[in-house]
């Protein structure tokens, strides 16, 4: 009888506690009577269904984070987002997202004006990018939090996002940067791409080349590509760099698998393992499909593919299929390391712009990045002695990932549903305006 007692207290405990975090939970965020639903249209700015599927995988991560975050407060979501073709605006639009990507210049901030202004912008993940902010900027004292000269001025005053509400931006890089430039602490978040494991991921999405890899095979996996701002075709030793250190990789048992993640990188890809090719036998090279595969005498092997599909949630999986088999990546692209990252695998970043330089100081691993792929710095000897610490180093860098990881979701999971709170009040402020 006691007993019963107890376990009738105890649960009579638990739903007065839950009614009362249900209460404060409602009258915390002030979001919606009970029973109702909140449909809010949005606009997401961003670089999509251009061939570029780091900017697409971003999109979706943000619409599953929308229904996440949203859902258990009675949110609905529906997101209108900018491509080549004209944008139809069928419902009253009450927020903005300046999506993920480096989205912090003059265009997409003009873009984003009105709902800065309605302090309706959510900032997701975005950073910086352009050329000039590696020219200007001495990237040791940024790190050092020394005192620079700025040689740049924007067209649109950033200053205008000192109200911003929402998020933050892609790393502690282009955190300084905002604040040497107004002088506003805005956090960052990191790039939504860390958490592609969790939104995008699906074991089941192979590519035919998985089945050629046999248990306790050594795999690692390469992006190549060019430099876009302006489109730069890789320099004659740039390319002698990546083919001996591929030479170097098979030498010491490693399968080599080339993938892709943008549409652009398919020629460079394809005219770096066709080199690999002709500096053995031109004759070793067969094709077989929608990809190429080009097979040395075991022990080895290279594998291109080509990954690149209109579905980019498929892409996204089979390419963290392959980073997750991986012992660790070479990648040119921002978003390759990135994937790599999201699958827990240590990566070599070949640095090209202030964006890798960004996310490699975020996720604490920039001695395994080389800082600029100019002649001095991309060189055989200098790739030799990345692979050779990271070999060294590789499980120590893999709890540094899943490190990084749970710091990511963390400020996710704190910042979104914040931004949510605030979407809503402000919503509710404007119907009443609108009402008097």
């Amino acid at each position: 009888m006691d007993h019963k007692l107890s376990l009738l207290w105890v649960t009579i405990g638990v739903c007065i506690f839950s009614g009362v975090v249900t209460y404060l939970k409602r009258n915390d965020s002030d979001l919606l009577e009970e029973d109702k639903t909140l449909n809010i249209h949005g606009y997401y700015s961003g670089w999509l269904e251009r061939g570029n599927l780091g900017d697409d995988l971003l999109f979706h991560i943000c619409e599953q984070m929308l229904e996440e975050y949203g859902g258990p407060f009675g949110l609905k979501f529906e997101l209108v987002k900018k491509t080549k073709a004209n944008m139809v605006f069928n419902h009253p639009v009450k927020f903005g997202i300046l999506g993920g990507g480096s989205l912090l210049e003059d265009y997409y901030l003009r873009e984003m004006a009105p709902f800065i202004k309605n302090e309706t912008v959510m900032v997701f993940g975005t950073g910086f990018d352009s050329r000039r902010f590696i020219n200007d900027v001495n990237l040791e004292k940024l790190r050092k939090d020394e005192p620079f000269k700025w040689n740049y001025k924007p067209a649109y005053n950033f200053s205008s996002l000192i109200n911003f509400h929402g998020l933050g931006v892609r790393g502690i890089l282009t955190s300084k940067v905002l604040k040497s430039l107004i002088d506003k602490d805005i956090p960052f978040v990191g790039d939504a791409g860390i958490l592609a494991w969790k939104y995008l991921s699906d074991p089941s999405i192979q590519v035919s080349v998985q089945s050629r890899i046999k248990e306790g095979d050594k795999v690692v996996t390469i992006n190549w590509s060019e430099n876009s701002e302006p489109v730069k075709k890789p320099p004659a030793y740039a390319i002698d760099t990546m083919v001996n250190t591929i030479f170097y990789l098979m030498k010491r048992g490693y399968i080599v698998i080339s993938v892709m993640m943008h549409d652009r990188d398919t020629k460079i890809s394809t005219e770096l393992t066709g080199e690999l090719a002709r500096r053995i036998d031109p004759e070793t090279k067969r094709e077989h499909g929608t990809h190429f595969l080009i097979e040395y005498n075991p022990p080895f092997k290279t594998f291109l593919i080509n990954n690149r599909t209109h579905d980019y949630k498929a892409g996204t999986a089979a390419l963290l299929n392959i980073y997750k088999l991986s012992a660790f990546s070479i990648n040119y692209r921002l978003h390759a390391n990135v994937l790599s990252l999201a699958a827990g695998t240590p990566f070599i970043a070949l640095a090209y712009r202030f964006k890798v330089y960004d996310f490699v100081d975020t996720a604490g691993l920039s001695e395994y990045c080389v800082l600029g792929l100019d002649e001095k710095s991309f060189t055989f000897e200098s790739m030799v002695e990345k692979i050779e610490k990271i070999e060294q180093n590789n499980e120590s860098i893999r709890t540094q990932i899943q490190t990084h990881i749970a710091d990511v979701q963390s400020r996710y999971d704190t910042a979104f549903p914040k931004f949510l709170q605030h979407l809503v009040q402000q919503i509710k402020k404007e119907e009443s305006a609108e009402k008097k």
